[in-house]
């Protein structure tokens, strides 16, 4: 766990970020073929490495997100992606979820998948040099949403993805993601509402922090995050990762897309600021940056 958690440590350093290299086959090919080029997996794997091969990109990147087919093809000189990553200062990462499916019980609310076989699947990343994992789960905001269901049954299937990542000796990165784009309307006090506000007075809602803590592991020393009183739809999310040991994505509390005008884009990084600082689990090495 001690290699884990410096992984942890190193992703999150000081003025360094992750960058997500991991569309699907059908999306970069989408991509390539909209800009001319033909979609074969070699033109594929010429592109990721254009890009990871970048110069100065380790001063401000950590880690780099491959899908599937990156992971497994060689860079330059016979290299594997991950090698050639740890070759040029960074660490190479692994999306191991299988999109969204539709969550049985809500208005059109949606559930992360990808949990059968998750273990197996990670310590063949592993062994193949992933050094971290990445889950996303996606809360949608609209009336009466996320609701408490929607909320519980992403922070368990999170819980389960950060606790196999850490067997199989990989960062576990904890994605709970606001839908904050689209067609929404909502302006950027609800959406930091969302972020932060409490829940108990929710159906089903209060006992979700109590629930997460046993989800993932903790870091040996470090203090559970929060209290049955306050937990937010993030927080409960994040604290399935475990602290010490997992990372958090953050996110910052925006309008909608058809929501009210804009303001400058200081008022929102302060608001995710904000919103960071109330739903972070203590103990973590600090929040994703993208």
């Amino acid at each position: 766990m001690r290699l884990v958690a410096s992984a942890a440590a190193a992703l999150v350093a000081p003025g360094k970020g992750i960058l997500d290299a991991d569309e699907g086959v059908a999306t970069i090919s989408a991509r390539l073929t909209a800009a001319g080029i033909p979609a074969t997996r070699e033109n594929r794997r010429a592109c990721r490495e254009m890009l990871i091969t970048t110069p100065g990109l380790a001063e401000g990147i950590s880690g780099v997100t491959l899908c599937d087919e990156t992971l497994r093809q060689d860079a330059t000189l016979g290299r594997t992606f991950p090698v050639a990553l740890y070759a040029l200062g960074m660490m190479a990462g692994i999306r191991v979820d299988a999109g969204r499916g539709p969550l049985a019980g809500t208005r059109g609310e949606m559930v992360t998948e990808g949990l059968d076989g998750l273990l197996p699947r990670l310590r063949h990343y592993a062994e193949l040099g992933a050094q971290f994992a990445r889950w996303r789960a996606v809360l949608r905001i609209a009336p009466g949403m996320p609701s408490a269901v929607a909320v519980r049954a992403n922070a368990q299937a999170l819980g389960r993805y950060a606790a196999a990542c850490q067997d199989a000796g990989l960062v576990p990165v904890v994605e709970p993601e606001v839908q904050m784009g689209g067609h929404a309307a909502h302006p950027a006090p609800v959406a930091a509402d969302v972020l932060v506000r409490p829940r108990t007075h929710r159906p089903g809602a209060g006992g979700l922090a109590r629930r997460a803590l046993p989800m993932g592991g903790r870091a040996a020393g470090t203090r559970p995050p929060g209290g049955n009183e306050y937990c937010g739809p993030i927080r409960p999310l994040l604290s399935r990762a475990g602290t010490g040991l997992g990372l958090a994505h953050r996110a910052v509390p925006a309008p909608g897309g058809q929501g009210p005008t804009r303001k400058r884009a200081g008022t929102y990084a302060r608001r995710g600021q904000r919103a960071t600082r109330a739903t972070q689990p203590a103990g973590t090495p600090g929040p994703i940056k993208r």
